[in-house]
């Protein structure tokens, strides 16, 4: 048998620190067991966890055999309260801000509405935020943004059409503003991140993410690991082509994803369709009483969005598929509908493919960003 490569000890630590925030409590044997590494090897970098106060054992034990070694086993896991995390959502009119412990749970919100998208202005409100959740640079371990758009190395901001954005240095003026470090991102690198590290990804390594909002996007994890490029952040799920008839989209594509499911589009339909002006959550109740033009609506894209998972799932063959974003109700109303139409589009001998399907607000997206400044602190040197 091969002899394992022994791994360098700040990449061990993080490795180790890494497997019990994701799926821990868990014992010394299981961490070795699953990283693949030496027991030896293991009780050495998790004796300097320990002393860091960045894990700690728990008082409940497993026995020897289901510990796998010749004494009762005590399990590891990670210190929620070792400090503080910021996760921030810039959306077009609001920014809304959460802290998070390092298991990415919510424990304050806090939102303000802004009427300028000045880059100082924006970032005058974001330091208020910060300190209005107590969130100090002796507390904070990280600070996590995220919007809508591109976002290239050091938390600079190329292009987000919300805001009217172009190559602004936002986390270096955020640094420099806290004190504390910033890791920028899109919003759905953020979601997706999240899903990885505390939501479906603790049991699944290959999975993709469906947002449906004021735009479209998709995030996939293939062999626990996200699928990132340049173009990360141009919303491409958007323009593929899921209907024959349907709404124009700002572009002039008929039947694309964002014509059938974006709020914007769909709201549009509502409208032209019972002439006059229908929000998304309107129609969604109208559908629900037997509502003819809003149940044709709901229904179109129920059937659209179900063409676009099974071309997902085609492509790019998940365990499961999260649908969520503030429209994802439409899919809730619908779910047969979709899934009629996701099952007509697969294989026959194709492996199930679970949908999971949520909505979800502006504190979730904020989240996101909060467990993305939680993977930087995991993967920081000096831990």
């Amino acid at each position: 048998m091969a002899a394992r490569a022994r791994v360098p000890v700040g990449d061990a630590k993080r490795l180790v620190l890494e497997e019990v925030l994701r799926h821990g409590p868990l014992t010394r044997s299981d961490i070795a067991r699953r990283l693949r590494m030496t027991n030896a090897r293991l009780s050495q970098v998790s004796t300097v966890l320990l002393e860091r106060g960045l894990l700690a054992e728990t008082a409940q034990t497993r026995s020897a055999s289901a510990a796998g070694v010749g004494r009762p086993g005590r399990p590891l896991e990670v210190v929620p309260s070792l400090g503080q995390f910021v996760g921030i959502w810039l959306g077009e009119t609001v920014v809304t801000s959460c802290l998070t412990n390092l298991r990415a749970e919510i424990v304050d919100t806090v939102e303000t509405r802004i009427s300028s998208r000045a880059v100082a202005e924006v970032t005058a409100v974001i330091a208020d935020q910060v300190a209005a959740l107590g969130a100090g640079r002796d507390t904070a371990r990280g600070i996590g943004v995220c919007l809508a758009g591109q976002v290239g190395p050091d938390g600079f901001v190329r292009r987000a059409p919300f805001l009217d954005w172009h190559g602004v240095a936002l986390g270096p003026e955020l640094e420099r503003v806290t004190g504390i470090s910033v890791q920028v991102d899109n919003d759905l690198t953020g979601l997706t991140q999240a899903e990885h590290w505390f939501g479906v990804g603790k049991d699944h390594d290959q999975f993709a993410v469906l947002s449906l909002g004021a735009g479209i996007g998709l995030g996939i994890v293939a062999g626990d690991q996200r699928i990132d490029g340049p173009d990360a952040g141009l919303g491409l799920i958007s323009h593929v082509p899921v209907s024959e008839s349907g709404q124009l989209c700002q572009q002039g594509h008929r039947g694309c994803a964002r014509a059938m499911l974006s709020l914007g589009c769909v709201e549009s339909a509502l409208s032209q369709g019972r002439g006059r002006p229908t929000s998304f959550e309107e129609g969604l109740a109208l559908a629900r009483n037997g509502e003819p033009v809003a149940g044709r609506v709901f229904l179109d894209a129920a059937t659209a969005l179900g063409r676009l998972l099974a071309l997902i799932a085609n492509v790019a063959l998940p365990r499961t598929i999260v649908v969520t974003g503030e429209a994802a109700g439409l899919a809730l109303g619908n779910r047969d509908q979709v899934e009629r139409t996701f099952g007509e589009y697969r294989h026959a001998l194709a492996q199930p493919v679970p949908l999971v399907i949520r909505t979800i607000d502006r504190r979730h997206w904020a989240r996101g960003a909060a467990a993305r400044a939680i993977q930087q602190f995991a993967f920081r040197e000096q831990i």
